[in-house]
């Protein structure tokens, strides 16, 4: 897996474009998991949230992310 990985849950600031674009392209809703939930936490409402402004498959990303908690 590239940017989500689920053994390494480790996300910098500026990785989270990344993030959100691999998440986007998941298939929903099997991709669900307890690492993508954790990795969502990890990452916070803040963060997910001020993602929203994001344009295309990151703000799906988001909302998937944010549908975990």
């Amino acid at each position: 897996m590239t940017a989500v990985d689920a053994h390494d849950l480790s996300v910098e600031p500026a990785d989270l474009d990344s993030v959100l674009l691999e998440v986007a392209k998941l298939p929903w809703p099997g991709a669900r998991s307890p690492e993508l939930e954790k990795l969502a936490r990890k990452l916070g409402n803040r963060a997910l949230v001020e993602a929203l402004d994001r344009p295309g498959p990151k703000r799906l990303g988001a909302i998937r992310l944010l549908g975990l908690l």
